[in-house]
């Protein structure tokens, strides 16, 4: 439900069908067979890049 020990005010959840490999995710559950939820600690706005709008993108095309 909560990020354990979060080193950042802000921790972006993004719901993807499939495991990103990145190291960049504090961390990443499987809740469900398929979804994939990761956890990514936003400490300033170059934390949010091209590769962030990619999976964000990624996200919403599947939800909707």
């Amino acid at each position: 439900m909560y990020l354990a020990r979060p080193a950042a005010d802000v921790v972006l959840t993004i719901a993807l069908g499939r495991l990103d490999p990145s190291p960049r995710f504090k961390e990443v559950v499987h809740p469900t067979r398929l979804h994939w939820m990761h956890h990514l600690e936003v400490r300033t706005l170059e934390d949010i890049d091209d590769d962030v709008a990619a999976w964000l993108r990624e996200a919403a095309e599947r939800a909707g």
